[in-house]
């Protein structure tokens, strides 16, 4: 397995791979690595001859208020993970090397205006004005900046996202649509912990009674399934049965159903909709969701 920093050196190694034919998946993430990356990566093992992954913490992602300088690195813990799952390369570059304005000798918060100097591939507001997007402006436009980056980079016929994230999978699909991007973008399953809790790198600024507290975000989902493959459409009925089953201690942001192909918002429960929700467990913001098909 490789570690490469440099965009140029990767780009060289990946047209010599594509002059070979073989296929080439890419794994974007922002490091912390834990089973459900490890998935998206056995995944791409499957399916492609050279394996990819990126090891990356975006800095035109984050807004002013939110956890970058935070963020877990552990970049020794990423490579045993990668190295367990088949990676064939990790590509972990420094923020100079994504961003040609980025000063990385300033303290990481201070970096954070490169948004306003770089160039941002813009993401129609009607993806961004809900879920996710409504609480973090510019946000989608920091995601799909460095998403095409590494695309441009790595050039991949395959490229892996979780379910986990759906707002951010939709955004991605429907900007290689209308960019024209030749990439088979693949959304794969959540994994979970044992409670129900959804693997997530933020998982670990959580205790284990917070946790435990978390995992009833995954009951309340459940219930939202459950209820709709016994035919309850009505979303007002349904949330809020299910909104019982969550515990004390949880502050909700958002609870919604939207069509799974446009982000567009559902009056009722349907099928080809998913269920997605945010929350707050202390200061630590959670998301998750559920594809309801029947």
């Amino acid at each position: 397995m490789q570690v490469i920093t440099k965009a140029k050196e990767l780009n060289q190694i990946i047209k010599k791979y594509k002059q070979e034919g073989k296929t080439i998946g890419l794994v974007p993430t922002m490091g912390a690595l834990h089973k459900g990356h490890k998935s998206l990566i056995d995944a791409a093992r499957r399916d492609c001859d050279i394996v990819v992954t990126s090891v990356f913490v975006n800095p035109t992602q984050f807004g002013e208020k939110e956890d970058f300088d935070k963020y877990p690195r552990v970049f020794d813990n990423d490579k045993e993970v990668c190295k367990s799952a088949g990676c064939d390369i990790i590509f972990h570059p420094a923020p100079s090397e994504m961003y040609p304005e980025y000063d990385d000798n300033r303290p990481l918060k201070d970096n954070l205006h490169v948004k306003s100097l770089s160039y941002i591939v813009k993401v129609p507001e009607k993806y961004t004005n809900r879920l996710c997007g409504k609480s973090r402006p510019g946000h989608f436009d920091g995601v799909c900046t460095i998403v095409s980056k590494l695309f441009h980079i790595v050039k991949p016929d395959k490229a892996y996202f979780g379910q986990k994230d759906i707002q951010q999978l939709i955004i991605i699909k429907n900007m290689c649509k209308n960019l024209n991007m030749d990439i088979d973008i693949q959304g794969c399953p959540i994994v979970r912990e044992d409670s129900g809790l959804a693997l997530s790198s933020r998982n670990s600024y959580l205790s284990e009674a917070q946790k435990q507290v978390a995992s009833s975000i995954f009951k309340v989902l459940s219930n939202i399934e459950l209820m709709f493959n016994e035919g309850k459409t009505d979303k007002e009925e349904v949330f809020s049965e299910s909104l019982k089953l969550l515990a004390d201690g949880i502050e909700i942001e958002y609870l919604e159903v939207c069509d799974v192909n446009t982000l567009d918002y559902c009056e009722k429960i349907i099928h080809n909709s998913f269920v997605a929700i945010a929350a707050k467990v202390g200061n630590v913001r959670l998301i998750d969701n559920v594809v309801l098909n029947r």
